[in-house]
C-alpha cells in the first residue's frame, strides 16, 4: 500500500510549518533514517517552482518504508531520495 505523497507534502508545506523546527527537536531538513540532507525542495529555500525530488512519480514510498521512521519524525521529516530509493 502507498501513501499518498500529497499528505506528506501538506504536512511539511502547511501554515504551521514553522513549528516544525521547535517540536521534539527533529530538523525536517534531515532524513529520520540516515540522518542525511532530505534535500526537501518543499522545506527548503530552493527554487519551489521546480517542486521537490519526492513529486517524481517513479519514487515509491510503501508503507513498510514509512513504518521505519521512528515515530517521533513521523510528519515532521520526509525521508531522503537515496533511502527512498534503497528499499
Amino acid at each position: 500500500m502507498l501513501i499518498n505523497r500529497t499528505i506528506i507534502i501538506k504536512v511539511l508545506t502547511s501554515s504551521d510549518s514553522h513549528q516544525l523546527h521547535d517540536s521534539d527537536s527533529v530538523d525536517p531538513n534531515l532524513c529520520p533514517l540516515c540522518n542525511k540532507s532530505n534535500n526537501c525542495g518543499n522545506v527548503s529555500a530552493c527554487d519551489s517552482s521546480q517542486g521537490c525530488w519526492c513529486s517524481d512519480q517513479a519514487i515509491q514510498f510503501p508503507k513498510t518504508l514509512l513504518d521505519k521512521i521512528p515515530s517521533t519524525a513521523k510528519n515532521k521529516a520526509c525521508i531522503c531520495k537515496a533511502c527512498a530509493l534503497d528499499q
